[in-house]
């Protein structure tokens, strides 16, 4: 290791201690911020898609529609997700409440872009058509089978249905959740 490349290391120590971004652990400095959103993204995804379940099993022998289910769920999940949004991609804000009001817009849109690009791709057939394209150009992935509709029902549209609004949420929580700028910053520019 050469001079200049223990200095750099040791400026990059100290931007993690001196940062004023308070995340879980000061360790996930170390990580750029978009490796830690789409890391969250994914285990939000998972504790989501896991607690929705629970709650289909739960509630839908009850008579309430699935899409009740999902809109309840999913406002009731909003404070989770920002939660840790907070804890490992942004930090904790000096005024938690007010943070989390600000990113409520952004999670009911989310909600209402799913839902329509949902709908939509239903409409079009979408799943069927990457199934039969997929055994057209890529049987490895999907094998010699006889399409059955309920079989496959959004098991790709999803696929659409989550990198959409995942990019959706990334750009609009990194506008709104990002640190301001310093005074230092905008002399520099």
């Amino acid at each position: 290791m050469s001079g200049v490349e223990i200095q750099q290391g040791h400026q990059d120590d100290e931007k993690i201690k001196d940062s004023s971004i308070r995340l879980l652990h000061s360790s996930l400095h170390t990580i750029p911020q978009q490796m830690r959103f789409g890391a969250v993204g994914v285990i939000s995804n998972i504790l989501f898609l896991t607690g929705y379940s629970f709650s289909l099993d739960t509630f839908e022998p009850m008579g309430f529609p699935p899409s009740s289910i999902y809109s309840i769920y999913y406002m009731m999940y909003i404070p989770m997700g920002h939660m840790l949004t907070c804890l490992f991609v942004f930090g904790w804000p000096t005024h938690y409440l007010s943070s989390l009001m600000s990113n409520v817009p952004i999670g009911i849109t989310s909600m209402m872009l799913g839902a329509t690009t949902t709908g939509w791709l239903d409409k079009i057939d979408f799943d069927a058509s990457v199934f039969e394209f997929l055994q057209m150009h890529a049987q490895g992935l999907v094998g010699k089978q006889e399409l059955v509709k309920e079989d496959i029902q959004g098991t790709y549209s999803s696929i659409v249905v989550m990198v959409l609004t995942g990019l959706w949420t990334f750009i609009l929580t990194s506008m709104v959740m990002a640190p301001p700028k310093k005074k230092d910053d905008l002399k520099k520019e």
